[in-house]
């Protein structure tokens, strides 16, 4: 039960701030934002069993972290272009989508799944707490801005999810090599071999 929490919880953590900025700054409807929040909290709820499924069939810590980034990335854009009518946005608008609905799996995953690597948590942590920080403050005085310093930072993001790929492709995640190696597993993509 703590780990379906902590899913629930990363996901919110990483997904319901660019909320504030578009449905409580741009739409003014701070209905908006709780009725998103929930709806997100849901979702979260039902991803959970959903990934322990996945996770049975897709053996690859690799393949499965980079497939499932990929499923709910697509899912969320078809989300997006149908039933929210977003599919007008510019490119990089686009991979922000696609970003924030790939990470509603994979940060709650880095966060909640074997095998642990600090470097990525420590990475996401130091990453979207200041970015988090600019766009809600930012967005609080200028709502276009801010929400334009959210896309900037969700495309920013994917570097630290190629890292985590890498990390897993690299063969670095057993405990054993782990322990042996920690300085390996550091956000320096020339330690990934």
């Amino acid at each position: 039960m703590k780990t379906f929490f902590k899913f629930v919880i990363a996901g919110l953590l990483i997904n319901v701030p660019p909320e504030v900025v578009n449905q409580i700054y741009v739409k003014r409807s701070v209905s908006g934002f709780i009725q998103t929040a929930i709806v997100y909290m849901v979702f979260l709820a039902l991803l959970y069993p959903v990934k322990k499924m996945f996770n049975r069939l897709v053996k690859s810590r690799l393949l499965n972290a980079l497939v499932w980034y990929l499923l709910l990335g697509a899912f969320g854009l078809y989300i997006e272009w149908n039933l929210l009518g977003n599919r007008g946005a510019a490119w990089y608008g686009q991979i922000a989508m696609f970003t924030f609905w790939g990470s509603f799996g994979l940060v709650p995953m880095v966060f909640t799944e074997q095998p642990v690597l600090p470097a990525i948590k420590k990475g996401l942590i130091k990453y979207c707490l200041p970015w988090g920080v600019l766009y809600l403050f930012i967005g609080n005085l200028n709502p276009g801005l801010g929400l334009l310093i959210w896309i900037i930072g969700s495309v920013g993001l994917n570097y630290l999810f190629i890292l985590y790929f890498w990390q897993l492709r690299s063969g670095l995640v057993s405990g054993d090599l782990i322990a042996r190696h920690p300085k390996k597993l550091r956000l320096d993509p020339k330690a990934i071999r």
